[in-house]
């Protein structure tokens, strides 16, 4: 099985979960192609929507980063505390 570290979520109206990766790397990756943020894995949890079942953030969770983006290119911001929940 798999190990999934960082999970890659987006979603305008309700959360979409692109997939999961083992490292950080494969996370930032996977999000610069999909143009999203990542999460870490212990900060989702697993829901049904209209896109069917998947992970999202839980509520109490922040992304560890997103990015902006300047001409064209995805510039990074991390969160201070690493993204974990805010307890």
């Amino acid at each position: 099985m798999k190990e999934i570290n960082y999970y890659v979520i987006g979603g305008q109206y309700a959360a979409y979960c692109h997939g999961g990766t083992k490292t950080l790397l494969g996370a930032k990756r996977l999000a610069n192609k999909c143009a999203e943020h990542w999460d870490n894995a212990e900060d989702t949890r697993e829901v049904s929507n209209f896109y069917g079942k998947m992970r999202a953030p839980r509520e109490d969770a922040l992304p560890v980063a997103w990015a902006r983006y300047n001409d064209g290119r995805p510039i990074w911001e991390c969160v201070q505390d690493g993204g974990m929940h805010n307890d």
